[in-house]
């Protein structure tokens, strides 16, 4: 049902209400207004002659005051019959017109609230119909077109400073990391300067990884949609990730349908990649990772499951959350946080739960195919 339902019928009601107060009111009018009673009529007889003196004689008809009765009663009915017969059409005539102008009201009102409730900080590029009306629901839209231009703008600007800043950033932390590296590999840095050095290049190593981060959000917010063989990408990103990570102890298990979707690919392919990676990252020693693809009926399923440490309630309760990371483990905590915003940016939902055995398992929901 509409959000809009309950206000309508709030309306109706008060139309119909009005309607049969109105009724009512005329129909007493009628009433009151042909409700004329009749006096005796008296009728004065003089007789007499030249000789004799007048007599008048009055006498009272009966006959005449019931026949005035009987004539105002049998009118008063027939107004009010011809009166409740125009109203009942008049009322009929009055509730379908409001059902139809409600309708039409209060559809266009729920066509915006659908909009609406579709929108994100990702999806900002919807915008409400402007019909030929020129009315207040019109204006109304008009008003949220323009708030939305300027929300969609100042996103824009936001992702094009963190583009840039990130883009500035890695130049300077290149040539810095350098300028610690070639002393270092040449010999010529006192060895009580060591681990100064060291936990220098660390902590560029960190700075670098954020930068990646923060460009690798940036492009998967891209909205391009294409159709795209889910299960083909899934093994193209397994085996870039056996690569990348180089963790040959680590077993995988793919159990992927073939599942086609209209999605922004690189939004789902970096997604996928920091979730796989991550699981074959933060594990034990020849364990072990597992990626499901399943179609089902109202949504597409993706699994990801490994057998890493074990994860507490208050970690996993802030897991996805950015800089939120295992104790000990590598990164920098952003890899579930950017796969998170991805998903929801795809029109997904993503749920993490711990695996009693230890490591996570993490169910990517994406909208049917």
């Amino acid at each position: 049902m509409a959000p809009s339902s309950s206000l309508q019928k709030r309306l109706m009601v008060t139309s119909v209400a009005t309607l049969m107060v109105s009724m009512v009111v005329v129909l007493l009018l009628i009433w009151f207004v042909t409700d004329s009673s009749s006096s005796p009529v008296e009728v004065t007889i003089t007789t007499g002659s030249d000789s004799n003196p007048p007599i008048d004689t009055t006498f009272v008809v009966g006959d005449v005051e019931g026949s005035i009765r009987l004539g105002y009663t049998e009118l008063r009915w027939q107004l009010l019959r011809l009166g409740m017969i125009v109203l009942a059409l008049m009322f009929a005539v009055a509730v379908v017109a409001a059902w139809l102008l409600n309708r039409r009201m209060f559809n266009r009102i729920g066509n915006i609230t659908a909009v609406a409730e579709t929108m994100d900080e990702h999806f900002l590029d919807a915008r409400f119909e402007i019909s030929a009306k020129n009315d207040e629901i019109d204006h109304m839209a008009t008003a949220i077109n323009a708030a939305l231009d300027r929300l969609q703008g100042g996103f824009e600007r936001q992702r094009m400073f963190v583009r840039s800043a990130s883009h500035e950033l890695r130049t300077p932390l290149t040539v810095a990391r350098t300028a610690l590296e070639i002393p270092l590999a040449e010999g010529r840095v006192e060895e009580s300067l060591l681990p100064d050095i060291e936990q220098a290049l660390v902590a560029q190593s960190r700075l670098e990884e954020l930068l990646d981060a923060l460009l690798t959000l940036s492009r998967g917010e891209a909205t391009t949609l294409e159709l795209v063989s889910l299960d083909v990408s899934l093994q193209r990103i397994v085996h870039e990730v056996q690569h990348r990570t180089n963790l040959p102890e680590i077993t995988w298990h793919l159990d992927c349908e073939e599942v086609s979707a209209t999605i922004s690919r690189t939004s789902f392919e970096i997604a996928m990649s920091n979730l796989i990676a991550n699981a074959a990252v933060h594990n034990v020693p020849a364990g072990w990772c597992s990626i499901g693809l399943h179609n089902l009926e109202d949504h597409i399923e993706i699994t990801i499951e490994n057998s890493g440490p074990t994860v507490d309630g208050d970690l996993l309760a802030r897991i996805s959350q950015p800089f939120v990371k295992h104790p000990g483990s590598p990164g920098v905590g952003l890899g579930l946080a950017i796969a998170d915003q991805l998903v929801a940016a795809m029109g997904g939902e993503m749920n993490i739960t711990a695996r009693a055995e230890g490591g996570l398992r993490v169910v990517v929901m994406l909208p049917g195919a």
